[in-house]
């Protein structure tokens, strides 16, 4: 983290057998230091290629989706005990 400017945060989340951890750091001018940041909006940028691919892998893994399935069909997931439905686009 030394490299990155001044008040950059860095949140990190997990997730084994059904429980959820989180960690989260701030650089300031002088040191980095631990927060609970697990509420704040992150840009995720690229990271949203190998979450799409580690999802849908999973998803495969339980036979909710195969390679043959069409592109474009609606699709509804649960995520932490709520339902999100979206559509390939």
């Amino acid at each position: 983290m030394e490299l990155l400017p001044v008040h950059t945060e860095v949140s990190v989340a997990w997730v084994m057998n059904n429980e959820t951890g989180y960690f989260g750091v701030r650089k300031d001018e002088k040191q980095i230091s631990g927060l609970d940041n697990r509420a704040s909006a992150f840009e995720i940028g690229s990271v949203t290629k190998a979450l799409t691919g580690r999802v849908l892998s999973q998803m495969m893994s339980d036979g909710k989706v195969s390679l043959e399935d069409p592109y474009g069909n609606d699709r509804t997931i649960m995520l932490g005990g709520r339902s999100i439905t979206g559509t390939a686009n």
